[in-house]
C-alpha cells in the first residue's frame, strides 16, 4: 500500500461489481441504511475511501464500496477519494472485498449504549436518527442498555433458578406411578416406537423434570407398563 495508490477518480468512471454478495432481499432495511448513509454523506462529505480496481477501457470496478457510490451518484457528486488496487484479477478483487468486508468487530452493546448517550448530551436525538439505520424505539432500547448491570443480571438469573427447581420439585410430590406410565404410553404414540428401553425413557424423564432427588420420585423400574 502506497499514499500514491489513494487517487480520485471521476464518479461516471466507476461502476458497481455485478459479484457484490451483501444481502438486498430485506428491502426495508437495507432502504433505512441506504437513507442513513446519505444523511452521513449530506453532513460531512467522502470521510471513508472507496477500493476499486482498473478495469478495460479506462473503468473502475468498485471493490468494497457499492453502496457509497450508489449514493455519491444520487448526490452527483464529480469525483471521490478511491484505492486502486490496479489490474488485479476478479478472483483477487473479491478476496480483497471479503477480507475487508469480514474483518469488522463486532460492537459491545453496553459501550456503544454509553457512546450514544454521550453524543446525544450534545448532538439532538432527531440527528443522530437520520445518521444511523435505526428507528427511534430500537434506540430508545439501546441508550436503556447503559444502566445495564451484568452482575445483577446474574443475580436476578439465580434466583429465577431457584424459583424453577423449587417448582420442579414441587412437580415431583405428583408425579405417580400412574402418571408415569401415561406419559411413556403418550411417548409411544407420538413417536411410533422409542430406540431405548423403556427404564432409559422413564429416567429421561426424570432427568427433564429437573434432576429431582431420587427419593422424591417413582423408580423406573417400579412402573408396569403394558406392551
Amino acid at each position: 500500500m502506497a499514499l500514491k495508490d489513494f487517487v480520485e477518480i471521476e464518479v461516471s468512471k466507476l461502476m458497481k461489481a455485478p459479484w457484490n454478495y451483501k444481502r438486498d432481499d430485506d428491502e426495508e432495511e437495507i432502504e433505512k441504511r441506504k437513507q442513513a448513509l446519505l444523511n452521513n454523506f449530506k453532513e460531512n462529505g467522502q470521510l471513508e475511501n472507496l477500493i476499486v480496481r482498473k478495469m478495460d477501457g479506462g473503468k473502475y470496478e468498485v471493490v468494497n464500496g457499492n453502496h457509497r457510490l450508489d449514493v455519491v451518484n444520487q448526490l452527483k457528486f464529480d469525483s471521490v477519494i478511491c484505492y486502486d488496487l490496479g489490474k488485479v484479477s476478479e478472483a483477487r478483487a473479491r478476496f480483497i472485498a471479503a477480507q475487508t468486508n469480514e474483518t469488522k468487530f463486532p460492537r459491545d452493546e453496553v459501550k456503544f449504549s454509553q457512546l450514544l448517550n454521550y453524543i446525544t448530551k450534545e448532538i439532538p436525538l432527531d440527528d443522530v436518527l437520520k445518521n444511523m439505520p435505526m428507528s427511534k424505539e430500537e434506540m430508545d432500547d439501546i441508550l436503556k442498555l447503559q444502566d445495564f448491570s451484568f452482575d445483577k443480571y446474574q443475580e436476578e438469573n439465580e434466583e429465577a433458578k431457584k424459583e424453577q427447581n423449587s417448582e420442579k420439585k414441587l412437580l415431583s410430590f405428583t408425579l405417580t406411578h400412574e402418571v408415569a406410565d401415561m406419559v411413556y404410553q403418550q411417548l409411544l404414540r407420538f413417536m411410533g416406537k422409542l430406540n431405548c428401553t423403556k427404564e432409559k425413557a422413564l429416567e429421561y424423564i426424570m432427568l427433564e423434570i429437573g434432576n429431582i432427588p431420587d427419593s422424591q420420585l417413582f423408580h423406573p423400574e417400579d412402573v408396569t407398563i403394558e406392551e
